[in-house]
C-alpha cells in the first residue's frame, strides 16, 4: 500500500483502531512481532545456540591455529635472523676456503711445473751427454780412419819391392805355426 503525501504533516498514531485502511494499528504490529519472536525462540533457540556454540568454537580453534602459526613464524624469524647473523661469517670462512683452495692449487701447480722443469733438464743433460759420446766415439773413429790412411799412404810410398818380398816371405813362415794353433784351440 503506498502511502499518500500529507501536506499538514504526519496524522496521529493508531494504536487500537483496526478500521483505518491507511494505517494499522501498532498493536497488532507488536502482537506479531512477539509472536515471531516467540516462534523464533521455541523453534531455532537450539539450531542458533548449537550455531553460536560451533562458530565459537571454530573462532577458538582458528585463535589457537593463528598462535601457533605466529609461534611458528617467531621461532622462523629467529632461526633465519641466526641463519643472517651467521651468514656474513660462513661467506667469510667460504672466501678464505676458496683462496686457501686456490693457493694450494697454484703451489700445487708451481711444484708440478719444478718437477717437469727439472725432468726436462734431467733428460736434456742426459741426451747432451750421450750426443758429447756419440761425438766423441765419430771423432774418435774419424780419427783412427784418417790415422790408418795416412799410415797407409806412408807405408806405400815408403815400402819397396825388396820389402815386400821380405814382408811375402815372412808371413808365409808364419802360416805353418798359426795353422797349428789353431788346430790346438779347436780341440
Amino acid at each position: 500500500m503506498i502511502a499518500s503525501f500529507n501536506p499538514e504533516g504526519p496524522g496521529p498514531i493508531n494504536w487500537f483502531h483496526f478500521g483505518d485502511p491507511h494505517q494499522p494499528p501498532y498493536v497488532a504490529m507488536a502482537i506479531n512481532f512477539v509472536i515471531l519472536l516467540a516462534i523464533y525462540y521455541r523453534f531455532g533457540k537450539k539450531p542458533v545456540a548449537d550455531a553460536l556454540v560451533a562458530r565459537r568454537d571454530e573462532i577458538a580453534k582458528e585463535i589457537e591455529d593463528a598462535h601457533r602459526m605466529r609461534a611458528e613464524a617467531e621461532a622462523r624469524a629467529i632461526h633465519y635472523q641466526g641463519k643472517l647473523a651467521s651468514l656474513e661469517k660462513e661467506l667469510a670462512d667460504a672466501r678464505h676456503a676458496l683462496v686457501d683452495a686456490g693457493e694450494g692449487e697454484r703451489a700445487r701447480a708451481v711444484s708440478e711445473a719444478e718437477e717437469r722443469a727439472a725432468r726436462m733438464k734431467r733428460d736434456t743433460e742426459t741426451l747432451i751427454e750421450q750426443e758429447l759420446h756419440q761425438l766423441r766415439a765419430d771423432i774418435h773413429r774419424e780419427t783412427v780412419n784418417l790415422a790408418i790412411q795416412q799410415a797407409e799412404a806412408i807405408v806405400k810410398n815408403s815400402i819397396t819391392s825388396a820389402d815386400q818380398a821380405r814382408l811375402i816371405d815372412d808371413v808365409i813362415a808364419t802360416l805353418p805355426m798359426k795353422h797349428k794353433r789353431l788346430q790346438g784351440d779347436a780341440q
